[in-house]
């Protein structure tokens, strides 16, 4: 996932196995870290 304003990119950090490039999938945000501009998530 990739947000563009702010620049943000998030990754599935739980249930990550299986996805494929441009799945779908319901997630959960998990972390933020701000000041990197990073987000975690885990798939539902």
């Amino acid at each position: 996932m990739r947000i563009l304003r702010p620049p943000v990119e998030g990754r599935v950090v739980e249930g990550e196995a299986g996805l494929d490039v441009d799945d779908r999938v319901r997630v959960r945000l998990l972390r933020t870290d701000v000041q990197a501009g990073f987000i975690d998530l885990a798939r539902e």
